[in-house]
């Protein structure tokens, strides 16, 4: 288990942290991730705007100025990278494993 900085960039900290894990891939810090997964978003805004509750423009505008990662982000790293993640998450009430996949077909 690794420790995470409490900076408000934590997704982007794992993120770019578990990158390094594979060897086929780019190695990016997290704030090069977070830039680099806004870009995506960006010039993918067909695939991600239908994921998002708001006005997608505003959306990605926060993104850029540092609001925190979410399942849109989660999703955007999976496709642009072509790979997978699984979330454990644990405490004294709930124990549950999501996982999210690019699709099979890009």
């Amino acid at each position: 288990m690794i420790q995470i900085p409490a900076d408000g960039h934590c997704l982007y900290h794992a993120l770019a942290d578990q990158l390094q894990t594979t060897p086929l891939t780019e190695k990016l810090t997290h704030l090069q991730m977070h830039s680099c997964l806004c870009d995506y978003m960006e010039q993918n805004k067909d695939i991600f705007s239908v994921f998002c509750m708001g006005d997608f423009c505003k959306y990605l505008e926060g993104q850029k100025n540092n609001e925190y990662g979410d399942e849109i982000v989660i999703c955007a790293f999976c496709r642009h990278f072509s790979l997978s993640i699984h979330i454990l998450y644990c405490d004294e009430q709930y124990r549950w494993l999501a996982e999210y996949a690019p699709p099979k077909h890009q």
